[in-house]
Protein backbone atom coordinates (compact mmCIF):
# COMPACT_ATOMS: atom_id res chain seq x y z
CA UNK A 1 0.00 0.00 0.00
CA UNK A 2 1.59 3.28 -1.11
CA UNK A 3 0.20 5.65 1.57
CA UNK A 4 -1.84 3.42 4.03
CA UNK A 5 -3.39 7.00 5.31
CA UNK A 6 -4.93 7.98 1.87
CA UNK A 7 -8.64 6.92 0.88
CA UNK A 8 -7.40 6.60 -2.85
CA UNK A 9 -3.63 5.12 -3.14
CA UNK A 10 -1.77 2.65 -5.01
CA UNK A 11 -1.75 -1.18 -4.29
CA UNK A 12 0.71 -3.09 -6.12
CA UNK A 13 2.48 -6.85 -5.47
CA UNK A 14 -1.05 -8.23 -4.82
CA UNK A 15 -0.78 -12.42 -4.53
CA UNK A 16 -2.89 -14.61 -7.00
CA UNK A 17 -6.57 -14.97 -5.40
CA UNK A 18 -8.66 -13.21 -3.50
CA UNK A 19 -7.38 -9.53 -1.54
CA UNK A 20 -9.29 -7.97 0.80
CA UNK A 21 -8.20 -4.18 2.11
CA UNK A 22 -10.15 -2.43 4.74
CA UNK A 23 -10.64 1.42 5.39
CA UNK A 24 -11.20 2.63 8.50
CA UNK A 25 -11.69 5.93 9.43
CA UNK A 26 -11.48 6.99 13.54
CA UNK A 27 -12.11 10.38 14.89
CA UNK A 28 -12.06 9.21 18.18
CA UNK A 29 -15.09 9.70 20.13
CA UNK A 30 -17.05 10.74 17.16
CA UNK A 31 -16.88 7.59 15.13
CA UNK A 32 -19.29 5.23 15.08
CA UNK A 33 -18.50 1.94 15.99
CA UNK A 34 -17.75 -0.61 12.80
CA UNK A 35 -16.77 2.84 10.80
CA UNK A 36 -15.09 0.98 7.86
CA UNK A 37 -15.55 -0.90 4.74
CA UNK A 38 -13.38 -3.18 2.74
CA UNK A 39 -13.13 -3.70 -0.78
CA UNK A 40 -12.25 -7.65 -2.39
CA UNK A 41 -9.60 -7.34 -5.34
CA UNK A 42 -9.07 -11.07 -7.23
CA UNK A 43 -6.39 -11.07 -8.68
CA UNK A 44 -6.76 -14.00 -11.75
CA UNK A 45 -3.37 -15.86 -13.00
CA UNK A 46 -2.65 -15.81 -16.73
CA UNK A 47 -1.34 -19.26 -16.57
CA UNK A 48 -4.57 -21.11 -15.61
CA UNK A 49 -4.94 -23.33 -18.46
CA UNK A 50 -8.15 -23.01 -21.76
CA UNK A 51 -10.75 -25.93 -20.39
CA UNK A 52 -9.52 -29.56 -21.16
CA UNK A 53 -12.29 -32.20 -20.55
CA UNK A 54 -9.62 -35.01 -20.68
CA UNK A 55 -9.89 -38.49 -22.94
CA UNK A 56 -12.72 -40.17 -24.27
CA UNK A 57 -13.52 -43.39 -22.13
CA UNK A 58 -15.14 -46.42 -23.09
CA UNK A 59 -16.75 -48.95 -20.25
CA UNK A 60 -18.50 -52.28 -20.26
CA UNK A 61 -21.32 -52.94 -17.66
CA UNK A 62 -21.66 -53.62 -14.92
CA UNK A 63 -19.19 -50.74 -15.07
CA UNK A 64 -21.67 -47.23 -14.74
CA UNK A 65 -19.36 -45.14 -13.09
CA UNK A 66 -16.05 -43.17 -13.77
CA UNK A 67 -14.02 -40.61 -12.80
CA UNK A 68 -13.46 -37.28 -15.34
CA UNK A 69 -10.36 -35.86 -15.87
CA UNK A 70 -10.63 -31.78 -16.26
CA UNK A 71 -7.62 -29.61 -16.50
CA UNK A 72 -7.15 -27.97 -12.93
CA UNK A 73 -7.41 -23.90 -12.25
CA UNK A 74 -6.04 -21.53 -10.38
CA UNK A 75 -8.41 -19.84 -7.75
CA UNK A 76 -9.61 -17.54 -8.15
CA UNK A 77 -10.27 -19.23 -11.58
CA UNK A 78 -13.55 -21.73 -11.34
CA UNK A 79 -14.35 -24.74 -13.53
CA UNK A 80 -17.51 -26.76 -13.32
CA UNK A 81 -18.75 -29.63 -15.07
CA UNK A 82 -21.99 -29.82 -17.07
CA UNK A 83 -24.01 -33.00 -18.71
CA UNK A 84 -24.56 -32.23 -21.96
CA UNK A 85 -26.54 -35.90 -23.20
CA UNK A 86 -26.82 -39.13 -21.74
CA UNK A 87 -26.90 -39.41 -17.75
CA UNK A 88 -24.63 -38.93 -15.34
CA UNK A 89 -24.33 -37.74 -11.80
CA UNK A 90 -21.66 -35.70 -10.52
CA UNK A 91 -19.86 -36.27 -6.71
CA UNK A 92 -18.63 -32.52 -6.91
CA UNK A 93 -19.78 -30.69 -10.00
CA UNK A 94 -16.88 -27.79 -9.47
CA UNK A 95 -13.63 -30.21 -8.87
CA UNK A 96 -11.71 -30.53 -11.94
CA UNK A 97 -11.45 -34.54 -11.46
CA UNK A 98 -14.84 -35.83 -10.04
CA UNK A 99 -16.81 -39.24 -9.83
CA UNK A 100 -19.61 -39.60 -11.88
CA UNK A 101 -21.97 -41.96 -11.66
CA UNK A 102 -25.14 -43.48 -13.00
CA UNK A 103 -23.75 -43.78 -17.09
CA UNK A 104 -26.39 -45.00 -19.79
CA UNK A 105 -25.57 -47.23 -22.22
CA UNK A 106 -24.66 -45.71 -25.28
CA UNK A 107 -22.83 -42.39 -25.42
CA UNK A 108 -22.89 -39.78 -22.14
CA UNK A 109 -21.29 -36.21 -22.79
CA UNK A 110 -20.13 -33.77 -20.09
CA UNK A 111 -18.68 -30.45 -20.79
CA UNK A 112 -15.44 -29.07 -18.65
CA UNK A 113 -16.02 -25.36 -18.47
CA UNK A 114 -13.11 -23.15 -17.45
CA UNK A 115 -13.81 -18.88 -16.21
CA UNK A 116 -10.01 -17.59 -15.50
CA UNK A 117 -12.24 -13.66 -15.14
CA UNK A 118 -10.15 -11.18 -16.93
CA UNK A 119 -7.22 -13.23 -18.29
CA UNK A 120 -9.01 -15.07 -21.24
CA UNK A 121 -12.71 -15.81 -22.40
CA UNK A 122 -14.11 -18.83 -20.63
CA UNK A 123 -13.37 -21.65 -22.50
CA UNK A 124 -15.13 -25.17 -22.64
CA UNK A 125 -14.15 -29.02 -23.88
CA UNK A 126 -16.10 -31.84 -24.04
CA UNK A 127 -15.73 -35.55 -22.74
CA UNK A 128 -17.21 -38.46 -24.42
CA UNK A 129 -18.16 -42.14 -21.61
CA UNK A 130 -19.16 -44.51 -24.22
CA UNK A 131 -20.80 -47.27 -22.38
CA UNK A 132 -21.29 -50.73 -23.57
CA UNK A 133 -23.23 -53.39 -22.92
CA UNK A 134 -21.14 -56.09 -21.42
CA UNK A 135 -23.84 -59.04 -21.74
CA UNK A 136 -24.31 -58.11 -25.71
CA UNK A 137 -24.49 -61.77 -27.54
CA UNK A 138 -21.61 -62.73 -29.48
CA UNK A 139 -21.90 -62.52 -32.87
CA UNK A 140 -23.18 -66.20 -34.43
CA UNK A 141 -23.98 -66.26 -38.17
CA UNK A 142 -25.40 -69.68 -37.60
CA UNK A 143 -25.04 -72.81 -39.54
CA UNK A 144 -23.83 -73.68 -43.23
Amino acid sequence: IATANSPTTAITNMGVGVNIFQWTVNNGPCTAPGNSAQVTIQVFDAATPVANAGPDQSLCTPITSTTLAGSQVIAPATGHWTLVGGTGVFADANQANTAVTGLSLGPNTFAWHVDNGPCSPPTTDQVVISVFNGNAQQANAGAD
